[in-house]
């Protein structure tokens, strides 16, 4: 599973887990790496993936917006260029080391 979605889920479990509150996904995995949680890196490499997920489709329905198209979570990676599919596969690598250091219970 890959994309925006299971990052909320994960960053709420984490808060939740270790007592930290915050607001948004990325206030929630900043203050879980200022814990000492998690380690800055892979909260910065979480971070980044969710950045460039969330850039990403923003681009995308502005796009299908401006085409009538309904809005949609989904993105055409065929219109991207090979940096931008290269992001977005990094992007997706780093959404499941989150879901399945949630679900091991290491951090």
């Amino acid at each position: 599973m890959g994309g925006l979605f299971p990052m909320v889920p994960a960053g709420r479990a984490l808060a939740l887990r270790h007592g930290v509150v915050g607001v948004s996904t990325e206030d929630r995995l900043r203050l879980i790496s200022h814990a000492g949680i998690a380690t800055a890196d892979d909260i910065d490499r979480i971070l980044q993936a969710h950045e460039t997920l969330l850039r990403a489709v923003l681009r995308q329905q502005v796009d299908d917006g401006q085409h009538g198209i309904p809005l949609s979570p989904r993105v055409d990676v065929d219109a991207m260029s090979k940096s931008e599919r290269s992001a977005i596969k990094t992007a997706i690598s780093a959404v499941a080391e989150i879901v399945e250091l949630v679900a091991e219970g290491r951090i």
